[in-house]
C-alpha cells in the first residue's frame, strides 16, 4: 500500500454537489458523532473501535475541516497529528495520529495540511486515553496505516464552539447533552477565564478558572509563540482545541483546552450593559427616625422598596426601578418605634 509522503499532497476532484457541508457524512459511513460515542467509563461503544485490523471492512472514512496543521501541536520529527471537525449535518471532531517510535518509515503523511482545509481521512478507530482516534495502534504493519486526503484547501475554520462555563466542561455525561464529551476535540472558546497557576511558555500547562469557580488544564502548544511577556494580566478570552489526555481508567477526566498560539488569547470582552429607567424618591430626614418608603400601582396596594433606614438629620434618597411599568405611586412613611 502507498503512504503518502510529507511532501505529498493529495487533490481529488469532486462533483459540485460533493462540496456542499451538508453532504460531508457519505452515505453508508458512520457520522463522526457517532465514532465519539462513549460509555459510562469513558470508553467508545462503536461497533469499529478496536475492531479487527485484518478486515479492511472495519476501516472508517471521516470527512471535515482541519483544526490545526501536523507541525503546530506536536514536532513533526516524532509525531504527527490532525484533529478533523465535522461539517453540518454531523457533529463533533476527530483526532487521527500517528508516531516514529514504531516506524520504519517517517515522515509518513502530510507535512502541508493547513487550518480550514477540508480533508478526509481512512483508517481504523482505537480507544486513547477517553477519546476515539484513528491511529495505527502503534505498529508499523502496512494495513494498519491511514491515509489522508486534502479535498478541498482554504475552506475555512469553523466558528469556535462556545463553553459557557468551565463548569460545563468537566463534569462527566455519557450521554453528551451536556459536559465535556460534547466539546470532544472541537474548537471552543473560553471566554473571561483568569490564570491561577502554571509558567506562560510553549509546553506548559497553565490552570484556569472562571466565574463558575470550577477550574480546567489549559495547554500552550511546545510549537507556540508564547513568552513570558505575553501572559494576559486579568481576565481573557481563549480559543483552542478541547481535548482529552486521561491516563487511567475510568476516562471521564484529563480534560484541557490545547492552545495553538498567542493570537487564539485576546483581553475578555466587556460585559454588555444595559440601562433601565429608575425613580429617585428623596425627603429631609430627621435624625434617629425610622422611614420606610413604599410603593403601589392602585393607591391600594402597597409594597416595601427596600429595607427601613435610618435618618440621618439631612436629605435621603431611594432609587427604584420602573422597568416593564407604566406608572408608580410612593410614600415615605415613619416607621413607629417598637412598643
Amino acid at each position: 500500500m502507498h503512504q503518502p509522503a510529507a511532501t505529498d499532497r493529495v487533490r481529488r476532484a469532486l462533483p459540485l454537489l460533493c462540496l456542499l457541508p451538508t453532504l460531508a457524512v457519505r452515505a453508508g459511513t458512520p457520522s463522526i458523532w457517532d465514532l465519539q460515542e462513549v460509555d459510562a467509563q469513558g470508553l467508545g461503544t462503536h461497533p469499529l473501535v478496536g475492531a479487527d485490523p485484518g478486515n479492511p471492512a472495519n476501516r472508517v472514512v471521516i470527512e471535515g475541516i482541519a483544526l490545526n496543521a501536523p507541525g503546530e501541536l506536536l514536532d513533526p520529527a516524532q509525531m504527527w497529528q490532525l484533529y478533523v471537525q465535522a461539517e453540518a449535518p454531523d457533529r463533533g471532531a476527530i483526532a487521527a495520529w500517528a508516531g516514529v517510535f514504531y516506524n520504519d518509515q517517517w515522515p509518513k503523511y502530510p507535512a502541508d495540511i493547513q487550518p480550514g482545509d477540508r480533508v478526509r481521512i481512512e483508517g481504523f478507530i482505537a480507544n486513547h486515553r477517553g477519546k476515539v482516534n484513528i491511529n495505527e495502534r502503534h505498529s508499523p504493519a502496512p494495513q494498519l496505516a491511514f491515509t489522508v486526503t486534502v479535498l478541498n484547501p482554504g475552506v475555512g475554520m469553523p466558528a469556535p464552539i462556545l463553553i459557557p462555563a468551565i463548569a460545563d466542561a468537566v463534569a462527566f455525561d455519557s450521554t453528551r447533552v451536556s459536559g465535556p464529551e460534547l466539546y470532544q476535540s472541537q474548537w471552543c472558546i473560553l471566554r473571561g477565564v483568569r490564570i491561577l497557576d502554571g509558567a506562560w511558555a510553549p509546553g506548559e500547562t497553565l490552570t484556569i478558572t472562571d466565574h463558575s469557580g470550577a477550574t480546567l488544564p489549559m495547554l500552550l502548544s511546545s510549537r507556540g509563540d508564547f513568552t513570558p511577556g505575553g501572559a494576559p494580566a486579568g481576565a481573557f478570552d481563549v480559543v483552542g482545541i478541547f481535548d482529552q489526555e486521561d491516563l487511567e481508567p475510568p476516562f471521564t477526566e484529563g480534560y484541557r483546552l490545547w492552545v495553538k498560539s498567542q493570537a487564539a488569547v485576546q483581553p475578555a470582552e466587556p460585559a454588555a450593559a444595559t440601562i433601565h429607567p429608575a425613580v429617585e424618591i428623596r425627603w429631609a430626614s430627621a435624625a434617629g427616625t425610622i422611614y420606610q418608603v413604599v410603593r403601589s400601582d392602585d393607591l391600594a396596594n402597597w409594597e416595601p422598596v427596600g429595607g427601613p433606614v435610618a435618618g440621618t438629620g439631612a436629605e435621603m434618597s431611594v432609587f427604584d426601578s420602573t422597568r416593564g411599568e407604566t406608572r408608580a405611586f410612593y410614600e415615605v412613611r415613619v416607621v413607629p418605634p417598637p412598643q
